[in-house]
């Protein structure tokens, strides 16, 4: 007969008894937990490892492509300053030239830049004067004389919101005197008589030249020193804001500077057209 240990005993007790064999079903289920749990922790694991090699690699492609398009755009602006063509992109091609187009129209004018020894007109207004009416009109030259102006840029006698005054109003505090001047049809006395006078020769010496006045206003009574409707008078009241304003636009195509000066009477204005230098 074959001797029996404990070891025997208790392996056969998990078989032959209830209690014995609940006990292994509940280690085995224990087992088969454990099981589950251990491999859905490596499963865990794994996914969190593909994960973060997943995002390392999109964005190590994400710093390619943008180092890429920093690569591009230093290519085009360099191309660009070249004038280089890219391609047969026409598109481009044009997007250059609007460039270098809005490149020269942003370039500031330059007086230096320009000769201006070319008359194109000129044209003077003989009147007899006095001391204090020589006086103003020689001021209102001086304010004028030399002044240039660029295609399109506005000449304004008594200024606005954009443009500034070439004159000003003729007042006692801006250094003007009394002398004759034309109130209500009539002759009278007041500071600043006779700029209109300067302003006639200016308005004769423009039209000459081709530009015609955008604003402009004749006397009510005709001047003896100029034909009918050749005349232009300025006059300002600054309590009523009452203004007669001589206004004109260079409307030629160059540059031009104007020349005014006074001499016993003599009013005299001449337009120099502007020409470019050669470099």
């Amino acid at each position: 007969m074959k001797k029996s240990s404990r070891k025997d005993w208790v392996r056969d007790r998990a078989v032959t008894t209830k209690k014995g064999r609940n006990d292994a079903l509940q280690a085995r289920l224990l087992a088969f937990i454990f099981s589950i749990i251990f491999i859905i922790c490596i499963i865990g694991v794994i996914q969190i490892a593909t994960t973060d090699y997943t995002s390392e690699s999109s964005e190590n492609d994400n710093t390619s492509i943008s180092q890429n398009i920093d690569e591009t755009d230093d290519n085009i602006i360099v191309n660009s300053s070249e004038n280089d063509i890219v391609g047969e992109n026409s598109d481009f091609e044009s997007l250059n030239n609007d460039d270098s187009t809005m490149m020269d129209l942003a370039e500031e004018f330059n007086p230096d830049d320009y000769d201006f020894s070319e008359a194109i007109s000129t044209f003077t207004v003989n009147h007899s004067s006095s001391s204090n009416r020589d006086y103003n009109m020689n001021l209102a030259c001086e304010k004028i004389n030399g002044m240039i102006l660029e295609p399109n840029q506005e000449f304004n006698w008594y200024g606005s919101d954009t443009t500034p005054a070439a004159v000003g109003p003729a007042t006692k505090e801006a250094g003007f005197k009394e002398a004759g001047v034309i109130i209500n049809k009539k002759p009278s006395k007041g500071y600043g008589g006779g700029v209109c006078q300067v302003a006639t020769t200016l308005f004769n010496a423009i039209e000459v030249a081709g530009i015609q006045p955008t604003e402009i206003h004749h006397h009510s009574i005709g001047s003896s020193y100029v034909p009918k409707g050749k005349d232009a008078t300025v006059s300002y009241n600054e309590n009523s804001k009452y203004c007669k304003n001589f206004v004109f636009t260079n409307t030629l195509d160059f540059p031009i500077m104007i020349q005014m000066s006074e001499s016993n009477g003599d009013v005299s204005a001449t337009i120099l057209k502007g020409t470019p230098k050669a470099n």
